[in-house]
C-alpha cells in the first residue's frame, strides 16, 4: 500500500470509530420524571367492583397538563414475607417535572376523582413521591 492510501485508510478508521462515539444516548439527554405513587386500602378491603371503580376513575387524571403515564392496579398475594401485600389498589402518577405535580395537586380533574371515587371508597392511603 502506498503512504497516502494508508493515511486516507487510517483516517477512515478514526472517523467510523469516532461516529460511533457521538452522545446519542436518550438516558444522558432523559429528563427527571416525578413519580407520585398512591397506595390504598378500601373501606371494604377486597371489594372487587370498588377496587375496579378506583382504576378507572384514575385514567381522568391522564388529562391533566404535565401528567406523562398514569397506571393502576390490584394487590396479588405475595408469600414473601418483606412484600406488603395488605393494600387493595395501587397507582402510579407520572409527572414532567415537581411544577407539574404542584399543578397537578390543584386539579380541578385531580380535584374529583379524590371527592367522587377516593374519598367515598378508600378508608386510607399513603403517597410516595419520587423522582427518576
Amino acid at each position: 500500500m502506498k503512504p497516502r492510501t494508508n493515511r486516507y485508510l487510517a483516517v477512515a478508521i478514526l472517523l467510523s470509530v469516532f461516529s460511533g462515539c457521538t452522545s446519542n444516548n436518550p438516558v444522558a439527554a432523559k429528563q427527571d420524571y416525578i413519580y407520585h405513587v398512591v397506595v390504598a386500602w378500601l373501606k371494604q378491603p377486597g371489594d372487587t367492583e370498588a377496587q375496579q371503580a378506583l382504576i378507572d376513575g384514575t385514567k381522568s387524571l391522564r388529562d391533566i397538563p404535565g401528567v406523562i403515564a398514569v397506571s393502576a392496579g390490584r394487590t396479588f398475594a405475595s408469600e414473601r414475607a418483606v412484600v406488603d401485600d395488605s393494600f387493595d389498589v395501587a397507582l402510579t402518577i407520572v409527572l414532567k417535572d415537581q411544577a407539574a405535580l404542584a399543578s397537578y395537586q390543584n386539579h380541578p380533574v385531580h380535584n374529583k376523582v379524590k371527592s367522587e371515587i377516593l374519598k367515598p371508597l378508600v378508608a386510607r392511603y399513603i403517597v410516595y413521591n419520587y423522582v427518576d
